[in-house]
């Protein structure tokens, strides 16, 4: 399932065990040599970072700029009904005013590269923070209106399957800002603007890694989609959740079910202490959703599980799942091994699902006109 496609960028990169080259989308996390046939699980410590490269201007002269780049869901809570949208863009994260807003579609048109800290060039330094970033797109852009919304919003959340900086080349020649792509000036060089240019970037090392794909306990080859961040070993049955530039094991059930012929949908499930409601058992979901269950004793102790979908899917989609899935509690007869059917990947990060939990409450909260405003202070 692969739910919403958006543009999907491409990244060139040589094998790292025989050089040949191999071409990746942005949500790779397999590289598949076809001439090796080498397989090797990419790693980033936190997000990717990847780099246009100069049309003509040498890499060791040219400035590289940071821009945000986010693709996912994103959600904002209002009086009294939840908007959304998928997200799929790219914004300046430099604070420079002298340059564009966006990279445009050049990234869709253009083959990136894989960033590196050791490169000998010069990067200039992140400004802006994702959220602040997608906060200026859409006062820009008026995501959801026609018009400037100048009403509250009680939260906003972005559920991003896509994070990740790309780097845009600049030069400077002849007392202009060049566009390091297109080989055309885009700013007058000013004194102010060669500051910022040449102002001194103090870099943290990072860079990407790659791993062979096995099982950390079993040796085996892991299995997974091109864009899986949970790989499953069908040999010791055991799923590892790639981490910081490691595999760290991550507990699983799968549905018990007669037939075979099925495909298994991934899920997170996600314990959380909830402050600000009165929400700490199922008894308190059950009153906070208006459910037609008369109420049991032991519900008062039952805790309470929110769930969202761990693939990529349409924002109305995603938010009916997660709400249907926490309202009901799925209890049942699970199995601790993986059954011989089709699983659906692991494309959605447990971090950014859990970005989800406000959205959700808030689509099942049926008095949202007494809890909207909550949200705040939850």
């Amino acid at each position: 399932m692969s739910g919403y496609r958006g543009s999907a960028l491409q990244v060139e990169h040589p094998c790292p065990q025989c050089g040949g080259p191999v071409i990746l989308e942005e949500t790779d996390r397999f590289l598949s040599c076809n001439y090796c046939h080498v397989r090797l699980y990419i790693f980033s410590k936190d997000y990717f970072r990847y780099y246009l490269p100069p049309s003509k201007h040498p890499e060791s002269d040219t400035i590289f700029a940071p821009y945000w780049r986010f693709r996912g869901l994103y959600f904002s809570i209002r009086p009294f009904d939840i908007k959304n949208k998928v997200l799929d863009t790219s914004f300046s994260a430099s604070g420079q005013e002298f340059l564009p807003i966006s990279m445009g579609l050049r990234t869709q048109t253009l083959k990136l590269k894989f960033a590196d800290s050791e490169m000998k060039t010069t990067y200039l330094p992140n400004q802006l923070t994702v959220n602040e970033a997608i906060s200026r797109i859409e006062k820009m852009t008026h995501f959801f209106d026609s018009h400037e919304y100048t009403g509250r919003i009680f939260h906003k959340a972005f559920v991003g399957d896509t994070v990740s900086m790309i780097y845009a080349p600049l030069y400077i020649r002849n007392r202009a800002i060049y566009d390091g792509v297109l080989d055309r000036p885009i700013a007058t060089l000013t004194q102010s603007r060669q500051e910022c240019l040449e102002q001194p970037v103090g870099k943290t090392a990072w860079r990407i890694d790659f791993k062979p794909a096995l099982c950390p306990d079993c040796g085996w080859d892991l299995s997974g989609g091109r864009d899986s961040v949970v790989l499953l070993c069908r040999n010791c049955d055991s799923a590892w959740h790639s981490v910081k530039g490691t595999f760290r094991k991550v507990d699983f059930r799968v549905v018990r079910w007669r037939d075979r012929n099925v495909i298994y949908l991934p899920c997170w499930r996600m314990s959380a202490e909830i402050e600000g409601v009165d929400l700490k058992s199922y008894a308190d979901l059950v009153k906070t959703a208006n459910l037609p269950k008369a109420p049991k004793p032991e519900w008062r102790k039952k805790e309470i599980f929110f769930w969202a979908p761990a693939f990529r899917t349409h924002p109305h989609l995603f938010m009916r799942l997660a709400r249907q899935m926490t309202i009901l509690q799925p209890e049942g007869d699970y199995n601790d091994s993986f059954p011989r059917s089709a699983f659906c990947p692991v494309t959605l990060d447990s971090g950014e699902a859990f970005e989800s939990i406000k959205v959700t409450l808030a689509n099942i909260a049926v008095a949202k006109r007494k809890f909207f405003p909550k949200l705040p202070s939850v």
